[in-house]
């Protein structure tokens, strides 16, 4: 089904692309890689691109003469000569593709609604409604995935990319965002064992990634209502045991706080017993770009035992990152026995989160299970790494005020 008021600007756009990369496939065809055949309405232009995907991964030049010595229909002359005399403008390439995106992806939408209209007439069950709505929004979020680079395009889309400086996701601890590079798209796990401070610290990383990233926290053990009292505590720095008292001595210091605190771009869902699709739908609805999720263990998954849906669960947490282009960071517990200073394998129930996993932090307190355990001294093992260094940030923790303090780096 075609949406006729963007029919016009469609096939225009798409004669458009087709007349660039006549015109300079080298340079087009760089910027076109989230374009797919599919998404041209025209089955000649669909055809003509396909031919030119293949022809500029296997480095053959792309001209009239090669693309109709493979077409073998001498209609195509036609619409090849007629894709450069509409003189496109060859620096504006990726706004046409942007047009072909942009409508192709409305029409998948409309299919989708009709789809859904029609599961939910036929009283289908409500997991396939919504494995079908969140489908069909994937569809309008999503750009192409499953790309194949070539070495000539690698190195092609390196140039046009590595000679800016990167732009990363800080977390606000300096020495942690030296090491670690974490960007859209990665599975940050971060683990401890109880009263580590763990969810203390992912509030902490969210004030300050939400003054640069839409970010959503899902909580699947504690309320909204008692995670916002600490992030008050600790964006203000007011002792969290007089806010829980109703007791607090400096109204005026939060009231001042509270105009900055609102143009945060954080929301809190309450998500005890949801699942990864549950909460893919909803941070695609809040157009979230990092999500943390406190615990992951508490995610509901099919399998027969907690190893098998933990490790269910660490693979969709995982492939939702890689696909939906989402920052996802989880919190995980670990091993009750284990003693001393944890490692990977101390990750409880599955070691599938070890593998899936981009980056692993390790919160651990030094003096846990010792007679004077008042100090507030605490590791961040940096225990995976893939884009850079491993090892361990001395950190001071002010539970008084729910933050975290950085000392030192230790290799």
């Amino acid at each position: 089904m075609e949406l006729s008021m963007n029919r016009e600007a469609r096939l225009s756009a798409e004669q458009a692309v087709i007349g660039c990369i006549l015109i300079d496939a080298n340079y087009a065809m760089p910027l076109l890689s989230d374009l797919a055949p599919e998404d041209f309405s025209a089955a000649y232009y669909r055809n003509i691109f396909t031919l030119c995907q293949s022809f500029y991964l296997e480095n053959k030049a792309i001209d009239t003469v090669t693309l109709m010595n493979e077409l073998k229909d001498d209609g195509y002359k036609v619409i090849l000569v007629r894709a450069v005399e509409a003189v496109p403008i060859l620096k504006r390439v990726a706004e046409y593709a942007k047009i072909i995106k942009e409508c192709s992806k409305r029409e998948k939408a409309l299919l989708g609604t009709n789809a859904l209209s029609e599961l939910i007439r036929g009283g289908a069950a409500l997991d396939e409604c919504q494995s079908a709505a969140l489908k069909m929004c994937e569809g309008i979020l999503s750009t192409q995935t499953d790309r194949i680079w070539n070495a000539r395009e690698g190195f092609v889309q390196f140039l046009a990319t590595k000679q800016k400086p990167k732009t990363y996701i800080t977390t606000g601890l300096q020495k942690l965002d030296q090491f670690t590079y974490i960007d859209r798209g990665d599975y940050v796990v971060i683990g401890g064992r109880p009263s580590t401070g763990k969810t203390a610290l992912t509030l902490q990383l969210m004030l300050h990634m939400a003054k640069y990233h839409r970010i959503v926290y899902f909580s699947l053990e504690t309320s909204g209502e008692k995670l916002f009292d600490r992030m008050i505590a600790s964006y203000t720095m007011t002792p969290l045991s007089q806010i829980k008292s109703q007791a607090v001595q400096d109204w005026g210091k939060i009231a001042r706080a509270a105009d900055i605190f609102s143009k945060l771009q954080l929301s809190v869902v309450d998500a005890a017993g949801w699942t990864v699709a549950q909460i893919r739908a909803k941070a695609a609805q809040l157009k979230a770009e990092i999500i943390i999720i406190d615990y992951l263990s508490l995610i509901k998954s099919q399998g027969k035992s907690l190893y098998e849906r933990v490790t269910n669960i660490s693979v969709d947490l995982h492939t939702m990152a890689q696909q939906s282009k989402l920052t996802v960071i989880a919190l995980s517990q670990l091993n009750r026995e284990g003693k001393g200073q944890p490692d990977m394998t101390h990750l409880r129930e599955s070691g599938q989160i070890e593998q899936d996993a981009d980056v692993i932090l390790l919160l651990h307190n030094p003096s846990e299970g010792k007679e004077d355990d008042s100090n507030n001294q605490r590791l961040l093992i940096i225990a995976k790494n893939k884009e850079g260094r491993t090892g361990a940030i001395k950190l001071d923790f002010r539970g008084d005020v729910q933050r975290f303090y950085v000392q030192e780096m230790r290799y």
